[in-house]
């Protein structure tokens, strides 16, 4: 029989099925699983299981490497579940750091202390050319690949635990930002005002846009009567081309007002690139893009960002284009902008991002606010009530 289901206990079962002949033994080759539940859940894993090993989808785990497990991660999952860019870059940890060492080991054979040698080992020779280790940040990254693929592991049946449940990957410390002040940013918009980077670079210091999201901004997203802008796509960059994809989350994607700097800025840019269109004549493709290319196709991210750098290097500025961003939450926490508030014009997933990303900001906000607050109450005479309170002993209080 291909197949059957039998009883293991009050609600547990066995399922088995036959997937093949092994001529050294001279027997069937059988797949058996327990399954919780009732009969018709045995029976729902005992049709998936025959599907899987008629259809050849099936994948004997002690015959399978983590290399082989890997190539069909990356073929089964990543493929369809990431964007390209995601994918691009899950490919390039389990090349370099992943395969070379532990590539050729069966995956039910892998242990927490396996894993914790692996992460030992790229953290101090890891580098693919040159001496020396990886970043924290980066064995982080190979860390959630390899979560990842194991957690797939175990929904396929390959593996019993996940072993990077049992591992500590290398804590990663967030560096403190330090976005350009007012005056900087003036200076990073007069570097850039006879050039196309202008209108982009400005938007993005009123609005803490991602340069994505700037780049992939149409005129159909903007509504300048009304004084609202939205953000629903990003433009992305990728081996293969330039894509557009749409904003991962609800949160990420948002309707803003348009501050009234925005709208002339917009408005402005918008009659240059009437001109400019006219200039292309036919060679002019249409996209409806605000800040196209000079022919109206999409502005490679890449291009965008090395034309930012070459003009902030001209002016002797050292900043990059995403602390615009940065510049934007900041500057709204510093004016005591609720922090929840600063999130939905950021587009974080949730305030505990915004919370993390600017916690030097806000400890700084704190203080001021508490300083503040203890000058408040000294010019009240406050202090003056604390020395006339007796002390636990009975006797006079600080400076009684």
């Amino acid at each position: 029989m291909p197949g059957y289901i039998r009883r293991r206990g009050r609600s547990s079962w066995e399922i088995s099925v036959r997937c093949g002949w092994d001529p050294a033994r001279n027997r069937y080759v059988r797949v058996t699983r327990t399954v919780r539940g009732d009969r018709k859940t045995a029976e729902r894993e005992l049709a998936k299981l025959l599907h899987e090993v008629h259809t050849g989808g099936y994948v004997d785990p002690a015959r399978i490497t983590v290399k082989e497990f890997l190539e069909k991660f990356l073929r089964d999952y990543v493929a369809s579940s990431v964007s390209p860019r995601t994918g691009e870059r899950y490919r390039e940890i389990i090349r370099d750091y992943i395969v070379p060492r532990i590539g050729s080991v069966p995956p039910h054979r892998l242990r927490p202390l396996h894993i914790q040698d692996l992460y030992t080992q790229l953290m101090s020779s890891g580098r693919r050319r040159g001496e020396g280790g990886l970043s924290a940040a980066t064995v982080r990254k190979v860390h959630v690949v390899l979560h990842r693929a194991f957690n797939l592991a175990r929904r396929w049946g390959l593996l019993g635990t996940n072993p990077c449940d049992g591992v500590t990957p290398p804590r990663v410390e967030i560096p403190e930002i330090c976005p350009p002040d007012p005056e900087e940013v003036r200076r990073i918009l007069e570097a850039t005002k006879d050039t196309r980077l202008f209108a982009p670079t400005a938007l993005a210091a009123i609005l803490g846009l991602r340069r994505g999201e700037v780049l992939a901004l149409k005129w159909s997203d903007v509504d300048l009567d009304s004084g609202t802008i939205s953000i629903t796509r990003a433009l992305e960059q990728t081996r293969a081309g330039i894509r557009m994809k749409d904003l991962k989350s609800a949160k990420a994607r948002r309707m803003l007002p348009l501050p009234s700097l925005a709208a002339e800025v917009l408005r402005a840019h918008r009659r240059h690139q009437a001109s400019e269109r006219l200039r292309a004549g036919p060679d002019w493709e249409d996209n409806d893009l605000v800040f196209p290319d000079p022919t109206g196709r999409p502005w490679s991210p890449q291009a965008f960002t090395h034309a930012f750098e070459r003009a902030m290097r001209g002016a002797g500025i050292k900043v990059r284009f995403h602390d615009l961003r940065h510049h934007v939450g900041t500057t709204l926490l510093k004016g005591g902008v609720d922090v929840k508030t600063v999130s939905t014009v950021l587009g974080h997933s949730t305030p505990t991002v915004t919370l993390n990303t600017y916690a030097h900001t806000i400890r700084a906000a704190q203080q001021e606010a508490l300083d503040r607050l203890d000058r408040i109450l000294r010019s009240c005479g406050l202090a003056a009530v604390w020395r006339q309170l007796p002390s636990s002993e009975g006797t006079p209080g600080v400076g009684g």
